[in-house]
């Protein structure tokens, strides 16, 4: 998550958003990018 922004972060509503990701209990899966992939673009 990146919270660097210039708009204000609204406290309630982002621990309540937070919390219903949380409860949907989704699937997490890591995947890793290579350096050669990075400066592919």
């Amino acid at each position: 998550m990146d919270f660097a922004t210039v708009e204000l972060i609204e406290r309630e509503e982002l621990e309540t958003r937070l919390r219903e990701l949380i409860r949907g209990a989704h699937s997490v899966a890591t995947e890793w990018i290579t350096d050669q992939c990075l400066t592919a673009v």
